[in-house]
């Protein structure tokens, strides 16, 4: 009777992890407080602690029945204003068949934290299987990868300079912004975002 109460339970984990990442996104720590993602009423929240008080921001992905993410990395942060991370999700959560089936849609957030309640500044899309947008030197054999859950791209294609709070996104191919090669997110100290493409 034992035996058939742990094979269950194990199951129960198991499809917990594969199908909801509850065990698998990481706590991400930054100077006054930490990160994460939970799902609550089928949506994906980002959880903040912000020094001793929790909050929870919804995140859209825009993608139906993916409220989270299979990877999350904290690239940058300016202190006590500004959280800047990168969450990916599959394309296809259900079948991994057919068009976009290993797919990802990846985002890069500026989440602000200046006040008590945290909210999202700005939201670019990075990468996606459906819209064709790669970032620069994403699959180079000859790159540096790094990997945010399934999602592999080149440390060299986004960079955070905490020198001047500037964030720099190299593409690959965008078909929205086909003459950009670049494009620079400035953030300042009231966390508002400028966005320069070169």
């Amino acid at each position: 009777m034992q035996i058939k109460y742990l094979a269950i339970k194990l199951v129960i984990i198991y499809y917990s992890i594969c199908f909801f990442n509850v065990f698998a996104l990481p706590v991400l720590n930054y100077s006054n407080g930490s990160m994460s993602f939970i799902s609550k009423d089928s949506k994906g929240y980002l959880k903040i602690k912000i020094k001793n008080a929790y909050s929870l921001l919804y995140l859209d992905n825009g993608l139906d029945n993916n409220y989270v993410p299979d990877g999350i990395s904290l690239i940058g942060e300016i202190k006590d204003v500004a959280l800047i991370f990168i969450d990916s999700y599959p394309s296809r959560t259900v079948s991994k068949s057919g068009y976009c089936g290993a797919g990802n849609e990846v985002f890069l957030r500026v989440i602000s934290i200046k006040e008590k309640i945290p909210k999202e500044a700005y939201k670019i899309k990075i990468a996606s299987c459906f819209d064709s947008i790669e970032l620069q030197n994403e699959n180079s054999s000859d790159a540096q990868l790094l990997s945010i859950g399934a999602f592999d791209y080149s440390k060299n294609s986004i960079i955070f300079n905490k020198n001047n709070n500037k964030i720099s996104i190299n593409w690959g191919y965008n078909p929205k912004k086909e003459n950009t090669s670049t494009t620079i997110l400035s953030v300042d100290r009231d966390c508002k975002v400028t966005r320069e493409d070169k």
